[in-house]
């Protein structure tokens, strides 16, 4: 297993929406799964916001991801 860090401008705007719809806490997850990038998402109860963090992920390529 690999583990990075996400580059800080894929990070600002994880950080942007989980202020503005208010998550108190959660972990996001990135696994690479044959060219694609799956997310988790631990302890984000509101689907909103869950399905927001992963639209913002989804605006990146795989490439941009890599920290």
């Amino acid at each position: 297993m690999i583990r990075g860090r996400l580059p800080p401008r894929v990070l600002a705007e994880i950080r942007d929406v989980a202020e503005r719809m208010r998550i108190p806490e959660g972990r996001v997850t990135l696994k690479r799964e044959e060219g694609t990038v799956r997310v988790d998402l631990a302890d984000v109860a509101d689907p909103r916001a869950a399905q927001q963090l992963r639209n913002v992920i989804g605006r990146f390529r795989l490439a941009e991801l890599r920290g």
